[in-house]
């Protein structure tokens, strides 16, 4: 997605908010099931297990790494979207 946003000039405005929009729901169910994952799982870290505790800080950063995903597709969509070039 980063390399189609880069070259994105060659594309149609339109086609790449839909990219970011398809990218930004598959996102969004990769940290839906994370959540799932982290509340059925992992609701009192501190008292798990050591190896627990490990999974439990690799979800983490599969949380931020979501989160942040889609904070980036939020704020490019709506760059996009108030741009009034081509």
């Amino acid at each position: 997605m980063l390399v189609k946003v880069f070259a994105g000039e060659v594309a149609p405005k339109h086609k790449i908010i839909k990219e970011l929009e398809n990218h930004r729901a598959q996102h969004q169910d990769k940290l839906k099931a994370y959540r799932a994952i982290e509340e059925k799982h992992f609701a009192n870290p501190q008292t798990l297990p050591l190896a627990e505790k490990y999974r439990y800080l690799t979800l983490q950063q599969g949380i931020r790494y979501e989160v942040e995903w889609l904070k980036w597709c939020e704020d490019t969509i709506k760059f996009l979207r108030e741009d009034n070039s081509n």
